[in-house]
C-alpha cells in the first residue's frame, strides 16, 4: 500500500466568532512523509487539522488534496481519504474487533485492511481483538483508534497530539508506531505537537505556527540544524507571544 498524495494550504484563514484563528497560512504537506505542525498551545495547530478533515471550512483560501480542492469533495469521501486520530481516544461499545468492524462499512467500494493485519501493524497481540475496548489502557486504546482509522487505507493520516497525557515510555511507543505506519504504508502523516523533541524525533518536514501564522517551515534537518538550544529559545519566545 503506497500513496502519493500531497496537500497544499494556500493563504488559508479561519475566523470564529469574530476572532481570527488562522491568518493566511500557506504550506505543503509532502506525499509519503511525516509533517509536524509544531506550536504552543492555542497557536492554531488543531484548527489546521480540523480544516484538513473539513470539520471546519476556511473563511478564505484553498486546501488542495492531490489535484482536488477539498470543498469539491463529499465530506464522507474526503474522510475516507484523510483519516483523523483524535487526542483522546473514543472507543465504541464492545470488543476491539467490534470497534474495527464498525468502520468496515465506511470503506464500501474501497479495499479494507484485514483486522489481523491491522493488529500486527499497530503492534497489538491478535487475541486483543476479543478484549473489551473500554478496558484497555489509554495507550492501547490509542492504538485501536489508529487501527480503526487505518482500516480504509487513507491517503493522509492526521494525528492531533496522540501522545498527550501518556507517560514517556508509552509516548515513545506511539512515536515509533507512527514511524512504522508511515514506513510500511507510505501514508502521508500530519502530526500536531507542542513538544520540540517529538517533532525532532518524528518529522521529515516541520511547520512552526504561532498565533495563527506560519513562522517557519523547513525540512526537519534544516529546521533543527544548530541544535535544540536555539530552537528552545525560539519556542519559548513563541509561547510568550501566544499568551
Amino acid at each position: 500500500m503506497s500513496h502519493h498524495t500531497t496537500i497544499r494550504l494556500e493563504d488559508v484563514s479561519l475566523e470564529r466568532n469574530g476572532k481570527k484563528i488562522l491568518d493566511c497560512v500557506s504550506f505543503s504537506i509532502p506525499a509519503g512523509k511525516i509533517t509536524t505542525v509544531l506550536g504552543p498551545s492555542g497557536s492554531g495547530k488543531t484548527s489546521v487539522l480540523r480544516l484538513l478533515n473539513r470539520l471546519d471550512d476556511p473563511s478564505s483560501g484553498n486546501i488542495i488534496l492531490g489535484e482536488d480542492d477539498i470543498t469539491s469533495l463529499d465530506p464522507r469521501e474526503l474522510r475516507r481519504r484523510v483519516g483523523m486520530v483524535f487526542q483522546v481516544p473514543v472507543m465504541f461499545d464492545g470488543t476491539v474487533r467490534a470497534n474495527l468492524e464498525q468502520t468496515k462499512g465506511f470503506c464500501r467500494e474501497r479495499e479494507c485492511l484485514k483486522i489481523e493485519g491491522l493488529m500486527s501493524l499497530v503492534d497489538l497481540p491478535e487475541d486483543y481483538t476479543e478484549r473489551v475496548a473500554s478496558d484497555l489502557s489509554v495507550g492501547e486504546q490509542q492504538r485501536v483508534q489508529l487501527a480503526r482509522t487505518l482500516i480504509g487505507q487513507p491517503e493522509v493520516l492526521l494525528l492531533d497530539e496522540p501522545t498527550s497525557g501518556l507517560d514517556i515510555a508509552t509516548s515513545e511507543r506511539i512515536l515509533a508506531l507512527i514511524k512504522k505506519v508511515n514506513r510500511e504504508t507510505g501514508t502521508s502523516v500530519v502530526f500536531v505537537t507542542h513538544v520540540l523533541e517529538h517533532a525532532r524525533e518524528l518529522a521529515d518536514q516541520v511547520a512552526l505556527i504561532v498565533k495563527g501564522s506560519i513562522r517557519r517551515e523547513a525540512p526537519a534537518k534544516a529546521f533543527f540544524k544548530g541544535g535544540m538550544r536555539k530552537l528552545t529559545a525560539l519556542f519559548r519566545s513563541a509561547k510568550e507571544q501566544g499568551k
